[in-house]
Protein backbone atom coordinates (compact mmCIF):
# COMPACT_ATOMS: atom_id res chain seq x y z
CA UNK A 1 0.00 0.00 0.00
CA UNK A 2 2.85 2.47 0.98
CA UNK A 3 5.03 1.44 -2.32
CA UNK A 4 6.17 5.02 -3.97
CA UNK A 5 5.58 6.88 -0.49
CA UNK A 6 8.67 8.72 0.09
CA UNK A 7 11.31 8.72 2.46
CA UNK A 8 10.10 11.95 4.25
CA UNK A 9 6.50 10.84 4.52
CA UNK A 10 7.79 7.37 5.93
CA UNK A 11 9.51 9.10 8.72
CA UNK A 12 6.94 10.72 9.72
CA UNK A 13 4.18 7.65 9.95
CA UNK A 14 7.43 6.00 11.39
CA UNK A 15 8.01 8.91 14.39
CA UNK A 16 4.96 7.49 17.05
CA UNK A 17 4.70 3.74 15.15
CA UNK A 18 4.36 1.38 17.87
CA UNK A 19 3.65 -2.21 17.86
CA UNK A 20 0.37 -3.55 19.79
CA UNK A 21 -1.52 -6.12 21.16
CA UNK A 22 -5.38 -7.08 21.20
CA UNK A 23 -6.88 -9.78 22.82
CA UNK A 24 -9.81 -11.98 21.83
CA UNK A 25 -12.56 -9.94 21.51
CA UNK A 26 -10.92 -6.38 22.11
CA UNK A 27 -12.08 -3.62 19.29
CA UNK A 28 -9.64 -1.98 17.41
CA UNK A 29 -12.35 0.27 16.13
CA UNK A 30 -15.93 1.08 16.96
CA UNK A 31 -19.15 1.78 14.45
CA UNK A 32 -19.71 5.34 15.27
CA UNK A 33 -16.23 6.42 16.52
CA UNK A 34 -13.60 7.22 14.47
CA UNK A 35 -10.26 4.63 14.39
CA UNK A 36 -7.25 5.54 16.85
CA UNK A 37 -4.99 5.55 13.89
CA UNK A 38 -4.16 2.97 11.27
CA UNK A 39 -2.66 -0.15 11.62
CA UNK A 40 -0.45 -2.90 9.58
CA UNK A 41 -1.86 -6.29 11.00
CA UNK A 42 1.31 -8.33 11.64
CA UNK A 43 -0.60 -11.35 13.20
CA UNK A 44 -3.94 -12.12 14.22
CA UNK A 45 -7.39 -11.91 12.60
CA UNK A 46 -9.99 -8.79 13.17
CA UNK A 47 -13.62 -9.22 12.54
CA UNK A 48 -15.05 -6.74 9.89
CA UNK A 49 -18.86 -5.96 10.64
CA UNK A 50 -20.80 -3.25 9.29
CA UNK A 51 -23.53 -1.67 11.64
CA UNK A 52 -27.01 -1.36 9.44
CA UNK A 53 -30.03 0.96 9.76
CA UNK A 54 -32.14 -1.98 11.32
CA UNK A 55 -29.65 -2.88 13.76
CA UNK A 56 -28.10 -6.07 12.53
CA UNK A 57 -24.53 -5.73 11.99
CA UNK A 58 -23.49 -7.50 8.62
CA UNK A 59 -20.08 -9.44 9.01
CA UNK A 60 -17.71 -8.16 6.04
CA UNK A 61 -15.19 -11.39 6.93
CA UNK A 62 -11.78 -10.96 8.37
CA UNK A 63 -8.46 -8.39 8.18
CA UNK A 64 -5.41 -10.42 8.29
CA UNK A 65 -1.51 -10.05 8.22
CA UNK A 66 -0.81 -7.89 5.84
CA UNK A 67 -3.74 -5.87 5.38
CA UNK A 68 -4.26 -2.47 6.59
CA UNK A 69 -6.57 -0.72 8.83
CA UNK A 70 -8.19 2.67 9.38
CA UNK A 71 -6.72 4.56 6.27
CA UNK A 72 -10.49 4.75 4.76
CA UNK A 73 -11.46 6.55 7.83
CA UNK A 74 -8.57 8.83 8.08
CA UNK A 75 -9.05 9.47 4.50
CA UNK A 76 -13.24 9.97 4.72
CA UNK A 77 -13.48 10.98 8.38
CA UNK A 78 -16.46 8.35 8.84
CA UNK A 79 -16.93 5.69 11.40
CA UNK A 80 -18.20 3.21 9.15
CA UNK A 81 -17.09 -0.18 11.01
CA UNK A 82 -15.96 -1.81 13.91
CA UNK A 83 -13.18 -4.10 13.73
CA UNK A 84 -12.70 -6.82 16.90
CA UNK A 85 -9.92 -9.22 17.11
CA UNK A 86 -10.94 -12.49 16.43
CA UNK A 87 -7.82 -14.35 17.85
CA UNK A 88 -4.96 -12.47 19.74
CA UNK A 89 -3.73 -9.90 17.05
CA UNK A 90 -0.45 -7.57 17.02
CA UNK A 91 -0.51 -4.82 14.97
CA UNK A 92 1.60 -1.77 13.71
CA UNK A 93 -0.32 1.34 14.74
CA UNK A 94 0.65 4.84 14.03
CA UNK A 95 -1.80 7.61 16.28
CA UNK A 96 -4.72 9.07 14.13
CA UNK A 97 -3.46 12.88 14.39
CA UNK A 98 0.36 11.63 13.05
CA UNK A 99 -1.11 9.47 9.80
CA UNK A 100 -4.16 12.77 9.33
CA UNK A 101 -0.90 15.21 9.36
CA UNK A 102 0.99 12.66 6.75
CA UNK A 103 -1.29 12.47 4.68
CA UNK A 104 -2.40 16.21 4.80
CA UNK A 105 1.36 16.87 4.13
CA UNK A 106 2.53 14.65 1.87
CA UNK A 107 1.47 14.04 -2.00
CA UNK A 108 3.33 11.46 -2.12
CA UNK A 109 1.65 9.66 0.68
CA UNK A 110 -2.43 10.50 -0.67
CA UNK A 111 -1.39 9.50 -4.13
CA UNK A 112 -0.38 6.11 -2.69
CA UNK A 113 -4.04 6.15 -0.63
CA UNK A 114 -5.97 7.35 -4.15
CA UNK A 115 -7.63 4.23 -4.60
CA UNK A 116 -10.89 2.47 -3.14
CA UNK A 117 -10.51 0.69 -0.27
CA UNK A 118 -12.43 -2.87 0.40
CA UNK A 119 -14.35 -1.69 2.88
CA UNK A 120 -15.52 1.95 1.75
CA UNK A 121 -17.15 0.00 -1.17
CA UNK A 122 -18.99 -2.03 1.11
CA UNK A 123 -20.43 0.76 3.12
CA UNK A 124 -21.60 2.96 0.42
CA UNK A 125 -22.62 -0.76 -1.48
CA UNK A 126 -24.78 -1.66 1.27
CA UNK A 127 -25.80 2.69 1.91
CA UNK A 128 -27.04 2.87 -1.61
CA UNK A 129 -29.13 -1.04 -1.24
CA UNK A 130 -30.49 0.40 1.41
CA UNK A 131 -31.47 3.36 0.62
CA UNK A 132 -33.90 1.82 -2.30
CA UNK A 133 -35.05 -0.64 0.70
CA UNK A 134 -33.52 -3.54 -0.79
CA UNK A 135 -31.24 -6.82 0.27
CA UNK A 136 -29.65 -9.38 -1.18
CA UNK A 137 -29.62 -12.84 -0.26
CA UNK A 138 -25.63 -13.00 0.18
CA UNK A 139 -24.46 -9.30 0.65
CA UNK A 140 -21.00 -10.67 1.76
CA UNK A 141 -20.53 -12.14 -1.65
CA UNK A 142 -22.26 -9.29 -3.36
CA UNK A 143 -19.85 -6.91 -1.98
CA UNK A 144 -16.63 -9.34 -2.55
CA UNK A 145 -17.73 -9.78 -6.11
CA UNK A 146 -17.79 -6.12 -6.71
CA UNK A 147 -14.73 -4.87 -4.94
CA UNK A 148 -12.52 -4.87 -7.89
CA UNK A 149 -15.14 -3.10 -10.17
CA UNK A 150 -14.95 0.01 -7.84
CA UNK A 151 -13.31 3.06 -9.45
CA UNK A 152 -11.90 6.41 -7.08
CA UNK A 153 -13.31 9.50 -8.57
CA UNK A 154 -10.77 12.64 -6.77
CA UNK A 155 -11.86 16.53 -7.62
CA UNK A 156 -11.65 17.13 -11.14
CA UNK A 157 -12.01 13.72 -12.32
CA UNK A 158 -14.77 13.60 -14.53
CA UNK A 159 -17.85 10.71 -14.41
CA UNK A 160 -18.42 7.86 -16.70
CA UNK A 161 -21.64 7.58 -18.79
CA UNK A 162 -23.17 4.66 -17.52
CA UNK A 163 -22.07 4.66 -13.90
CA UNK A 164 -23.23 4.42 -10.75
CA UNK A 165 -21.43 7.92 -8.72
CA UNK A 166 -21.45 7.85 -5.00
CA UNK A 167 -20.39 10.19 -2.54
CA UNK A 168 -17.45 8.79 0.09
CA UNK A 169 -16.28 11.86 2.54
CA UNK A 170 -15.19 14.17 3.74
CA UNK A 171 -17.71 15.68 4.40
CA UNK A 172 -18.04 19.88 3.72
CA UNK A 173 -19.11 22.17 6.10
CA UNK A 174 -22.64 22.45 6.42
CA UNK A 175 -22.87 19.64 4.03
CA UNK A 176 -25.53 17.62 3.80
CA UNK A 177 -23.78 15.22 2.05
CA UNK A 178 -23.86 11.41 3.75
CA UNK A 179 -21.53 8.54 2.10
CA UNK A 180 -23.46 6.59 0.05
CA UNK A 181 -25.58 9.27 -1.59
CA UNK A 182 -25.88 9.22 -5.36
CA UNK A 183 -24.55 12.10 -7.03
CA UNK A 184 -24.55 13.58 -10.91
CA UNK A 185 -22.30 15.06 -13.24
CA UNK A 186 -23.42 18.44 -12.02
CA UNK A 187 -23.69 17.64 -8.30
CA UNK A 188 -19.78 16.18 -8.67
CA UNK A 189 -17.95 19.24 -10.35
CA UNK A 190 -19.91 21.82 -7.83
CA UNK A 191 -18.42 19.91 -4.97
CA UNK A 192 -15.40 21.68 -3.10
CA UNK A 193 -11.62 19.95 -4.33
CA UNK A 194 -11.19 19.08 -0.91
CA UNK A 195 -11.90 19.31 3.10
CA UNK A 196 -9.67 20.40 5.98
CA UNK A 197 -6.97 19.53 3.22
CA UNK A 198 -8.07 16.04 2.44
CA UNK A 199 -9.27 15.45 -1.31
CA UNK A 200 -12.72 14.85 -1.89
CA UNK A 201 -13.74 10.93 -2.57
CA UNK A 202 -16.55 9.57 -4.51
CA UNK A 203 -16.57 6.04 -5.61
CA UNK A 204 -17.76 4.98 -8.91
CA UNK A 205 -19.22 1.61 -10.60
CA UNK A 206 -20.93 0.80 -13.76
CA UNK A 207 -24.65 -0.20 -13.79
CA UNK A 208 -24.66 -2.52 -15.66
CA UNK A 209 -21.80 -4.62 -14.03
CA UNK A 210 -23.63 -3.48 -10.97
CA UNK A 211 -27.03 -5.11 -12.38
CA UNK A 212 -25.40 -8.08 -13.18
CA UNK A 213 -24.19 -8.72 -9.49
CA UNK A 214 -27.12 -7.98 -7.96
CA UNK A 215 -29.07 -10.66 -10.60
CA UNK A 216 -26.18 -13.25 -10.11
CA UNK A 217 -26.29 -13.17 -5.95
CA UNK A 218 -29.87 -12.38 -5.93
CA UNK A 219 -32.26 -9.41 -5.21
CA UNK A 220 -34.32 -9.98 -2.59
CA UNK A 221 -38.08 -8.15 -2.80
CA UNK A 222 -38.24 -4.60 -1.10
CA UNK A 223 -37.56 -5.02 2.45
CA UNK A 224 -39.91 -3.10 5.19
CA UNK A 225 -0.15 -15.88 11.55
CA UNK A 226 3.28 -15.05 12.28
CA UNK A 227 6.14 -13.80 14.58
CA UNK A 228 6.33 -9.90 14.74
CA UNK A 229 8.72 -8.36 13.02
CA UNK A 230 11.67 -5.39 13.25
CA UNK A 231 10.40 -4.20 9.49
CA UNK A 232 7.98 -4.46 7.01
CA UNK A 233 8.40 -4.51 3.24
CA UNK A 234 7.05 -2.74 0.51
CA UNK A 235 6.76 1.39 1.62
CA UNK A 236 7.91 -0.13 5.04
CA UNK A 237 8.02 1.32 8.74
CA UNK A 238 10.78 0.40 10.47
CA UNK A 239 10.34 -0.97 13.81
CA UNK A 240 13.80 -0.23 16.74
CA UNK A 241 14.98 -3.97 17.79
CA UNK A 242 13.39 -3.08 21.39
CA UNK A 243 10.23 -2.56 20.35
CA UNK A 244 7.77 -5.18 21.73
CA UNK A 245 4.01 -5.37 21.89
CA UNK A 246 2.03 -3.38 24.26
CA UNK A 247 -1.42 -3.90 25.33
CA UNK A 248 -3.65 -1.99 23.37
CA UNK A 249 -5.67 0.74 25.36
CA UNK A 250 -8.49 1.37 23.14
CA UNK A 251 -12.21 1.86 23.68
CA UNK A 252 -14.10 -1.22 25.26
Amino acid sequence: LLEGVDAEAIEALSLRAELVELPVGKPFQRAGQLPPGVALVVEGRLRRLLQRPDGAPLSLGHHGPGDWLGWAGVLRGEPDLTLTASERSVLLRVPFQDALAAVQRHASLRRALALPFADEAAVLLFALLDASGRRVDDPRQLADALAPHWTLLSAGSPCSAGGRLLFSGPRPAGSELEPGLPLDAVDWAALPGEVNGLPLRALQISDPRLSEALGEFGMAEPAPAQAPVEAVAGGSLALRPEQRPVLFDGGE
